[in-house]
């Protein structure tokens, strides 16, 4: 079963990443400068194509994927990559798809809880 306590711990620490991420390793400056020198850093091409994946929403679209798989199946293991995607998603430019993950699997997590409530399956 998926709960709610664990699920916004799930989604916190996505976003905890997501944010490092976006903070520490995409938007410095000087990390771009050092990737546009000759002898570039042997990160460079895996920092570039991160970027690039990005740019290309790649991280959203995998999230809401997630969540609607989510939605459909009745494991946990969807909605937990739902979350763990969506929110990295949120602070990774994939706002609008992740967003939509996210309560993809917030909605499966409320279906989870109301049926164990009730002692249905």
């Amino acid at each position: 079963m998926v709960g709610k306590g664990w699920s916004l711990v799930v989604l916190a620490a996505a976003m905890a990443v997501g944010a490092a991420i976006r903070y520490l390793v995409i938007e410095p400056p000087e990390l771009g400068w050092a990737c546009q020198v000759a002898g570039a850093p042997w990160w460079c091409p895996a920092r570039e194509g991160m970027i690039l994946a990005l740019h290309w929403h790649a991280l959203g679209i995998l999230a809401f994927v997630a969540g609607l798989l989510a939605f459909l199946d009745r494991g946990p293991r969807w909605t937990w990559a739902a979350l763990a995607l969506g929110g990295a998603g949120l602070w990774l430019y994939g706002v609008e798809l992740s967003s939509a993950a996210v309560l993809l699997a917030g909605l499966k997590v409320a279906r989870a809880e109301r049926a164990a409530a009730t002692g249905r399956r």
